[in-house]
């Protein structure tokens, strides 16, 4: 009879290992391959748990599966509990509240496929108080717990630093960037956010650029060419010339070199203009314009003062106008090239009463006929005989008729107003530092003197209704 030998129990402590990822987010169940029963109490998986300190994310389904049929997953490596991951925050960041920053100038493509090369350039500006960027901030995150039941932080999203440049300021709340001034705005160096009141063309303002208008000053390190403009609310810089092109600033305009216009374009500031010379050119400045060689063959107009101070100082050819002072050392040629000067009233008075004369001219030319047509027409009005369109034609006849006479009304006023400051122009002077030609007509106020021979070193004014000269001391 064979001897009967009991079975050693399996050893639950020995035969179940639990390992733990490096990032303690999973814990592994791994049963003795040797293990041989075929079921085993959940009390003593969750015992080996315990001993393991494993206590967060415990499938208990997996738990129970493993204790009914122990046999089926001896051997295994089974992910027994699972923690949650944390969620990094996202750092914060600034916004750019304008997308033209990073904008390359490009030709502008017009509705018939043409190019359109000299269209304006695109300036990012912003006008003072103007809000330019905005933080967005960060994002916290969201803890995490491992299977040991510890929390696991998250990475902080990081609070974003304003680069602050130049003519900006960070508000309190310290939530937005806003512009100082009016001006450009300028990623530079390190992102720094700036706006620059002055706007540089490193060359000529030419194809390369287009057009420029913008709210600041512009400084052109070139020339100025022909077909092309630049408008500035504040001053306009130019170190070479401008070259029939259309130039105008609300402040002041210096040009190195000088105003070439070729019988085409505009030059306008409504301060003060200065140049080496101006040449075939319309100038207009509401202030005074100083000139250090040479005005030839152009009409300028200022304000106040025309001032050639250089030792050539020459005016030959065109009109000038001031409003109270010309100054030159020649006036003319010996060629007699008809010259106009003319001081003692803004010149803008004096195109104004131009341009009051012309439409009085043209009310006069076309007055009479218009009346005696009205008459025809309500004639045939009061006959019962009148046809709706020519009802419209007498009614646009009346209308037209009566804003002739109100014109006419106000362009007498306004006549006898500039004719007086006309008048009262005692202070206005040409003051000729060397020679005055024959050719040239002196205007002052509403006086006219034509110069019949050379004179030297004088002052022209008006006196007792006729313009006369002092000699220069």
């Amino acid at each position: 009879m064979e001897e009967k030998v009991d079975k050693k129990p399996f050893d639950w402590n020995q035969g179940i290992q639990i390992k733990v990822t490096k990032d303690k987010l999973e814990a592994v169940m791994v049963i003795d391959a040797k293990c041989d029963e075929d079921t085993v109490e959940p009390d003593i998986l969750k015992n080996a748990l315990n001993k393991a300190k494993i206590s967060y994310g415990i499938i208990e389904e997996l738990l129970l599966d493993i204790s009914k049929n122990v046999l089926t997953f001896r051997g295994s490596s089974l992910t027994i509990a699972k923690g949650v991951p944390s969620e990094n925050g996202i750092d914060g960041y600034i916004e750019l509240l304008r997308d033209d920053l990073d904008k390359k100038s490009a030709p502008l493509l017009l509705k018939d496929g043409r190019v359109d090369f000299y269209h304006v350039k695109d300036i990012p500006t912003v006008l003072r108080g103007e809000e330019i960027a905005r933080k967005i901030p960060p994002v916290p995150g969201k803890s995490g717990t491992d299977v040991y039941g510890h929390e696991i932080k998250p990475k902080v999203g990081k609070d974003p630093r304003f680069p602050v440049g130049k003519n900006v300021v960070v508000n309190q709340e310290g939530t937005s960037i806003y512009a100082l001034i009016d001006g450009q705005v300028s990623i530079t160096e390190r992102g720094k956010i700036n706006v620059f009141s002055v706007y540089e063309v490193h060359g000529d303002v030419d194809f390369s650029t287009g057009n420029i208008d913008f709210v600041g000053s512009v400084l052109v390190n070139g020339n100025i060419l022909t077909g092309f403009s630049v408008k500035a609310k504040g001053d306009i810089r130019v170190k070479g010339n401008i070259e029939g092109a259309n130039v105008e600033a609300e402040g002041s305009i210096e040009i190195l070199g000088g105003i070439i216009g070729y019988n085409k374009g505009n030059v306008r500031s409504k301060q003060n203009l200065k140049a080496s010379f101006i040449q075939n050119a319309n100038v207009t400045v509401d202030n005074t314009i100083i000139v250090t060689d040479s005005i030839m063959h152009s009409h300028v107009n200022a304000g106040k003062m025309v001032s050639l101070e250089g030792q050539k100082a020459l005016i030959v050819g065109g009109l000038i106008r001031a409003g109270e002072e010309v100054i030159a050392r020649v006036i003319g040629n010996s060629m007699a090239t008809p010259t106009e000067i003319e001081v003692g009233v803004h010149p803008e008075l004096r195109s104004e009463l131009v341009e009051i004369r012309e439409k009085l001219k043209d009310i006069a030319a076309n007055y009479d006929k218009s009346d005696q047509a009205l008459v025809m027409l309500n004639r045939l009005k009061d006959a019962g005989r009148i046809t709706p369109d020519k009802e419209v034609i007498r009614e646009k006849l009346e209308s037209s008729l009566n804003s002739m006479k109100e014109f006419k009304q106000h362009a007498s006023i306004r006549m006898q107003e500039i004719e007086q400051i006309l008048q009262d122009s005692s202070n206005a002077r040409v003051k000729v530092g060397a020679n005055i030609y024959p050719g040239v007509k002196l205007v002052i106020g509403n006086e006219i003197k034509y110069i019949r021979d050379l004179t030297s070193r004088v002052i022209f004014y008006k006196s007792d209704g006729e313009i006369t000269f002092m000699p220069m001391r």
